[in-house]
């Protein structure tokens, strides 16, 4: 979805009162920040009960089913890894609420500008939060690559392992 943005001529000049253009353009900015703000409010409920819900039952449940714990070697890369899956959880958490709080900033930005009649108070608007997602996004990016590089990590490691001890007990070297 993109946003209509004036021309230079639009931005330089100075208005008074809102012309019709104006207008429609401050009601298409205000729908699609209310539906944006609506979507991150959905997405928010949806991806907290569905990522954290797997994201533990299938680790814990699959690893120790491949590789039981009690044996494992190197278990601590499994829970360094699972608690940055969980900062995973909470970053996108944060990311997804600062979304919402960018939408309606936004929003806020359409009706002052209509109040006031003034469309360039629209396009001098800050807004904070579309820094904060941005930044939110990124770590959330990173704990995510870290928190599965670990995890794999632990898994090859500790598969490995298994895989060597298997072949010794069949008469098997290494090697073979």
């Amino acid at each position: 979805f993109s946003y209509p943005m004036p021309n230079k001529k639009e931005q330089s000049a100075t208005h008074h009162t809102l012309s019709d253009e104006e207008r429609e353009r401050l009601e298409l900015c205000r729908k699609g920040y209310d539906d944006t703000a609506s979507a991150q409010s959905t997405l928010l409920d949806k991806t907290i009960i569905s990522i954290s819900g797997a994201a533990y039952t299938i680790a814990i449940g699959f690893i120790d089913k491949i590789i039981p714990l009690g044996t494992a070697k190197y278990t601590w890369i499994l829970w360094i890894s699972l608690s940055i899956l969980g900062l995973t959880i909470i970053a996108t958490t944060l990311s997804f609420w600062a979304g919402e709080k960018s939408a309606r900033k936004w929003r806020e930005a359409c009706d002052t500008a209509e109040c006031k009649n003034d469309y360039n108070l629209f396009y001098a608007a800050k807004n904070d939060w579309v820094k904060v997602v941005c930044i939110l996004n990124n770590v959330r990016l990173i704990f995510f690559i870290c928190g599965i590089f670990l995890l794999s990590v632990f898994i090859s490691y500790n598969g490995m392992i298994k895989k060597e001890v298997t072949k010794q007990k069949h008469g098997d070297t290494v090697m073979s």
